[in-house]
């Protein structure tokens, strides 16, 4: 009990002599001491003139070193007190690396392109040639309303011409395609995910033609009577663009490889017959191989300028190209796994050609060629399935077909893109063997 009286009496004292050395306080103090030494002096004066004694020097002299003494004390508090004040309340130093910009809100959607900066809002492939085309627009939310949304649709619309894009929903969970009709009410907190494609049949874009035509361009969601906007300026596209052709960059350009020194001893004559193997398997090359690349650069260029709807004639037309790439698949695989092939024909210099080649076994899974061929197959398969729907004039069996064709279509440009990748090392290998023979 005595201690807690103790504790509580000092505390309060502490108080009573914190808020004493206050600003304010300090120069209550100056002001009283100044009226008391005042009224001394009076009262002084008025002694003397009664001939009576008055207040003694020593003691007026340390009343007024006192009261000096408390003032400067004052003054230079009130200064240092009032500097730390002006320091505090000046302007932000803009160069601070603490300082940050306050982050725009996130709308009840969150959509990617609100949450990372840099998101790929447009979905975008290369051709042959490395030019980059458009697939559509993308992006990917949640929703955030608190409540399911029962009424949806949506589109893109090109700022520069007026052109509306209809969006449609990936819906889980094979991400099957859907239009804004054909889905159930949206669940509070779930994924929403919509596309936007810029031409019909889901062709692809040239990049210069999607800058001419379509940019600035601005995304519209529509639920339940009401809209959300965001626009995409050419500023926010163009990091895009350039991070598309930077990555593009770095899958053309192969890293420095080791290679072993020649240490085998070849004669004149042994030289003599691999620089002819070399010489046939260049002409190889450049003939059945070059013939692949260049027929499926022709289909491809097909497809992608298709028209709507797609006509029963230009199916059988894509299907006959189909037929000849594959024509002249089996007549490279023939040249060079047949009795009289390649391979068998310099069979004496077997670890040279298979070093050069670096194939597997004829028809392996893994083998480049036949990779192709499978890939090819598929691809085919279901151009001939939309061709034989054409013939019918049901175009909405076949737009559904054609957006099917989607992952076969996906599958032949990796088996392309697999082959043209082994041709060109191919290519590289043949060139640095020679440089050996000397």
């Amino acid at each position: 009990m005595w201690v807690w009286v103790r504790e509580f009496g000092l505390n309060v004292l502490a108080n009573i002599a914190a808020s004493a050395a206050s600003p304010t306080d300090m120069i209550g103090y100056v002001v009283a001491l100044g009226f008391g030494l005042a009224w001394l002096i009076k009262w002084h004066r008025s002694r003397i003139a009664k001939a009576e004694r008055g207040m003694d020097s020593w003691y007026f002299i340390g009343l007024s070193l006192v009261v000096a003494a408390v003032a400067i004390g004052a003054a230079a508090y009130g200064i240092g007190l009032r500097s730390a004040h002006v320091t505090s309340e000046g302007p932000p130093n803009k160069a601070s690396p603490t300082s940050t910009a306050t982050a725009a809100p996130l709308s009840d959607f969150e959509w990617g392109f609100e949450r990372h900066p840099g998101y790929y809002f447009i979905g975008v492939s290369a051709d042959a040639d490395q030019k980059l085309l458009v697939h559509f627009f993308q992006a990917q939310g949640f929703n955030r309303t608190s409540d399911p949304l029962t009424k949806v649709d949506g589109y893109v619309r090109s700022d520069r011409t007026g052109q509306k894009y209809p969006i449609y929903f990936n819906v889980p969970p094979s991400a099957s395609r859907a239009l804004p009709s054909e889905i159930n009410p949206i669940p509070v907190d779930a994924i929403i995910d919509v596309r936007a494609p810029f031409l019909a049949g889901d062709a692809l874009m040239p990049m210069k033609q999607f800058l001419a035509e379509v940019v600035p361009f601005t995304f519209f969601f529509e639920y339940d009577g009401k809209t959300y906007r965001h626009s995409f300026p050419l500023e926010d596209i163009e990091p895009l663009i350039r991070q598309y052709e930077q990555e593009i960059r770095k899958t053309a350009v192969k890293p420095p490889q080791m290679s072993a020194k020649t240490t085998k001893f070849y004669s004149e004559r042994n030289k003599s017959d691999l620089a002819d193997a070399l010489t046939d398997l260049t002409k190889l090359l450049n003939g059945a191989a070059d013939n692949i690349v260049s027929k499926t650069d022709t289909i491809m260029k097909m497809w992608d300028q298709r028209r709507h709807p797609v006509t029963a004639a230009a199916m059988t037309e894509l299907t006959g190209k189909l037929n000849e790439l594959s024509d002249e698949t089996i007549i490279l695989n023939r040249t060079l796994y047949d009795d009289d092939g390649f391979i068998k024909k310099n069979a004496a210099y077997a670890d040279e050609i298979n070093s050069i080649l670096r194939l597997p076994g004829n028809s392996q899974p893994s083998h480049p060629l036949t990779i192709l061929q499978v890939s090819l197959n598929g691809f085919r398969d279901g151009i001939s399935t939309i061709e034989r729907a054409a013939k019918y004039d049901d175009n909405r069996l076949v737009d559904d077909m054609t957006r099917s064709m989607t992952p076969a279509l996906f599958a032949f440009q990796k088996g392309d893109e697999q082959f043209r990748q082994w041709l060109g090392e191919t290519r590289e290998r043949v060139q640095a063997f020679r440089k050996t023979l000397g």
